[in-house]
């Protein structure tokens, strides 16, 4: 029976060793791969991404096949998978520029990241900034804006403020971010809405999923530049009732759905 979410942690809070497999010059991303790679005798698997292809969509494969290949020997639901990003970490204003390689990575489902050129101590601070989610704050700079400051800023930036405030909420708002459906419901409530009457636009299966979960309508929606090319259908699969790829489309989907 695991007692944490993964067998890197565990044995590190039992002060052992770990051991890993996996090449720095890439991995081979695929379902296949990860259903193989699922019975692993290694702590666990490193990815290499700093000489390695930064593939997304293969790092998401990859995860589902660990998945369907699990669980694990020691009762975890797949194996611990770090990635080493391709990030330069010579200063902090390099890994801040950089921080969007990092969500990509984190979400994707992976465990961890290395960043293997840590030539500074800035540097390493701002690392563990990026790569913390909202409700983690511990080693996080109180004085760097909060996701709502930042929200607000670009709302403001392109002249949008107006048409939200004050209605805005962030992963900040709860304690469990999506899929679980927290704060779609937190948002319903503050708005004084049933989450019957809502419908939500996502562009991740994380988040239509948890639309879905509050009981709310989801649209899934494809037309962003890093939309892959299996979106559409886990976006269907998350519960998505129907998906679009330009907003424009938007209000008649909404009529078409409501039956107006």
């Amino acid at each position: 029976m695991a007692n944490r979410i993964n067998r890197a942690i565990e044995l590190l809070a039992q002060d052992q060793a770990i051991y890993y497999v996996g090449a720095h010059t890439g991995h081979l991303l695929t379902i296949a791969q990860g259903v193989e790679d699922s019975r692993t005798w290694a702590d666990y698997i490193n990815v290499g991404m700093e000489h390695g292809a930064f593939d997304m969509t293969g790092l998401a494969e990859y995860l589902k096949g660990l998945i369907d290949g699990g669980p694990t020997r020691s009762g975890h639901r797949a194996p611990t998978v770090i990635v080493e990003a391709p990030v330069n970490g010579t200063d902090a204003a390099n890994v801040r520029f950089n921080a969007w390689q990092f969500r990509q990575i984190l979400g994707r489902g992976v465990h961890g990241i290395l960043m293997c050129q840590a030539e500074s101590a800035d540097a390493v601070r701002t690392f563990v900034e990026s790569c913390r989610y909202p409700h983690h704050s511990a080693g996080v700079d109180p004085a760097l804006p909060s996701p709502l400051d930042r929200m607000r800023l670009s709302l403001e930036v392109t002249g949008l403020l107006r048409f939200f405030e004050p209605r805005l909420f962030s992963a900040s708002d709860v304690r469990h971010g999506k899929p679980a459906p927290d704060l779609f419901l937190i948002a319903a409530e503050r708005c004084q809405v049933q989450p019957a009457d809502c419908i939500v636009v996502e562009d991740s299966a994380p988040g239509v999923a948890a639309a879905a979960a509050a009981g709310m309508t989801p649209i899934g929606f494809v037309g962003g530049s890093h939309a892959a090319g299996r979106l559409v259908s886990d976006l269907h699969a998350a519960g998505a009732r129907t998906v679009i790829a330009d907003m424009r489309a938007l209000k008649s989907t909404i009529a078409d759905l409501r039956g107006w």
